[in-house]
C-alpha cells in the first residue's frame, strides 16, 4: 500500500501541469456517450484481475459523462472548473445539487439529529492556496502530497461542487478554513446519513476497506452526490466511486487503481 501510494504521489507531481485540462474530462461540456447495460453480470476489476472477483448486476443505463459523475482524485483533478454555485447554509455547492442536499439534511434533522455542512465547494484558487500553505508546513510538494486530507489544486472532491463534509459541531461548521472533525464518522448522525444517503442521491465517498482504489480521502463525514440511480447501485453493492466508474469502458477517465493494480 505504501509503495502504491508513493507511486501515485509521484504521478500527482508529474501530471500537475495537466490538471487544468481536467485529465481528459470535459467538465463544462460533457460528451454524450450513453452507457448500455449488459445482460450478464460485470466485475469491478480489470479483465486480467476479474477471475474469482465479485460479480455484480448490470450497472445503471446512464450517461457516465454527465456532470453527476465528474471525477476528482489523488492523481487527476478538474483543473479550474467553476460550476454555477449557490449558497446553502453558508457553504457553496453546485446549484444542481442544493435541493437534494437540503432534503438530505432536513431528513436527518427530522430524525432528531444535529447536523451542519462543514465543507462545500472549494475553487481552484482556494485549493492552490491551501496546497501552497501545506508545502510550506511540510517542506515541499512531495511531502505535502503524502499528508492525509491534503490534495494538489483541483484534485479534491470539493472542487467539483458535488461533495459535502458534515459535522454535528456547529463551531466546526462555522469555521470555514480549519474544519477538521475526526470524530464525526463515529456519531449517530453520520451512521444514519450513511445508511440513508442513497435515497437523496449521495454516496459514502470513501468507504473503509477501499483505500487501494481511492488512496487518499477527504475529511471524515464526506458524502458525494451522484444521483439516486447511481447512488443506490453503489451503496447496495458496496462499491466506491472508482469501482463504479470502472464498470463503464467508455468513461474518458480510466480509473485503474485497485488491489494488485
Amino acid at each position: 500500500m505504501k509503495v502504491r501510494k508513493m507511486c501515485l504521489v509521484l504521478a500527482v507531481l508529474m501530471f500537475a501541469s495537466a490538471f487544468a485540462a481536467g485529465c481528459g474530462q470535459s467538465a463544462a461540456e460533457p460528451t454524450v456517450s450513453p452507457a448500455t447495460a449488459e445482460e450478464t453480470p460485470v466485475s469491478t476489476e480489470p479483465a486480467a484481475q476479474a477471475e474469482g472477483k465479485k460479480e455484480l448486476p448490470p450497472p445503471p443505463d446512464i450517461d457516465i459523462d454527465s456532470w453527476e459523475y465528474l471525477y476528482a482524485g489523488v492523481v487527476c483533478g478538474v483543473g479550474r472548473y467553476h460550476p454555477s454555485v449557490r449558497n446553502i447554509e453558508d457553504q457553496l455547492l453546485d446549484s444542481r445539487v442544493t435541493e437534494a442536499t437540503h432534503a438530505f439534511l432536513d431528513a436527518a434533522r427530522a430524525e432528531g439529529y444535529k447536523v451542519w455542512i462543514a465543507v462545500g465547494y472549494r475553487n481552484f484558487e482556494y485549493t492552490s492556496y491551501w496546497f501552497a500553505d501545506a508545502m510550506n508546513d511540510y517542506g515541499g510538494s512531495y511531502e505535502a502530497a503524502q499528508v492525509d486530507y491534503i490534495f494538489p489544486a483541483g484534485c479534491t472532491e470539493h472542487s467539483t461542487g458535488l461533495a459535502i463534509d458534515i459535522t454535528d459541531e456547529f463551531d466546526l461548521a462555522a469555521n470555514y478554513y480549519n474544519m477538521h472533525d475526526e470524530t464525526v464518522k463515529d456519531t449517530e448522525v453520520y451512521k444514519w446519513m450513511a445508511e440513508h444517503c442513497a435515497e437523496y442521491g449521495f454516496i459514502v465517498r470513501y468507504p473503509e476497506g477501499k483505500e487501494d482504489y481511492y488512496v487518499k480521502a477527504c475529511y471524515p463525514g464526506h458524502f458525494r452526490y451522484v444521483g439516486v440511480e447511481a447512488a443506490e447501485y453503489i451503496m447496495e453493492n458496496g462499491l466506491c466511486f472508482e469501482e463504479f466508474l470502472n464498470l463503464y469502458p467508455e468513461k474518458k477517465l480510466h480509473v485503474t487503481f485497485g488491489p494488485e493494480a
